[in-house]
């Protein structure tokens, strides 16, 4: 089962259901879709 984020990511509704789901026994994930890693302001190089 995978549940997607709304417009202001996952947050407590989108975790609680991915919670009840991941009770009833279904593999539950809830991936934040829109998250970045590090800070891109040190980037040197963007290539567009």
């Amino acid at each position: 089962m995978s549940l997607i984020q709304e417009i202001f990511g996952v947050h407590e509704h989108i975790q609680d259901v991915c919670r009840r789901f991941a009770k009833l026994g279904y593999s539950a994930i809830a991936p934040q879709l829109f998250i970045r890693q590090g800070d891109v302001l040190g980037l040197s190089n963007i290539e567009l």
